[in-house]
């Protein structure tokens, strides 16, 4: 069984110079994070993830990206590096990333590898269901124009 866990509550900023992604720096509310189960919900929240300690979540772009080839309307593919923060701990991250521009905005969708132990988390194990170590943060973000 796969289990995801969505969030609307995400804010940042991007910048552009000379068709380089130069920064990014994007946050979200751990503690607005839910799947299907209010139970499962709360184990995160308080068990997996102090969200009290830690409501946050951050990344930041840490190297620039060249985005010439982005074209209106035309999806192009990057990847990105940066510096993900949960849980307390800062963990260096590759993502792959495909963005389509259109009428002075951009859609961003992507992923990134992760294992809970990078950011101190122990995987749930409660017996008779347990959490593989490793999966996926993916990321859909529509960025206007400030």
């Amino acid at each position: 069984m796969t289990v995801t866990g969505r969030t609307e509550d995400v804010s940042g900023s991007l910048t552009l110079e000379d068709d380089r992604l130069t920064a990014a720096d994007i946050e979200l509310s751990v503690d607005t994070i839910s799947t299907d189960s209010d139970r499962r919900d709360q184990y995160f929240r308080t068990t997996a993830i102090d969200t009290s300690q830690y409501p946050e979540a951050t990344f930041t772009l840490t190297e620039p990206v060249d985005v010439s080839g982005a074209l209106e309307g035309d999806t192009q593919r990057f990847a990105i590096t940066g510096d993900l923060t949960l849980n307390g701990q800062t963990v260096s991250v590759d993502a792959d990333v495909q963005g389509v521009l259109a009428d002075g905005s951009a859609q961003l969708v992507g992923q990134i590898p992760m294992t809970w132990a990078e950011f101190g988390v122990e995987a749930p194990n409660l017996g008779f269901v347990a959490v593989e170590d490793s999966g996926f943060i993916e990321f859909s973000l529509n960025v206007a124009r400030g």
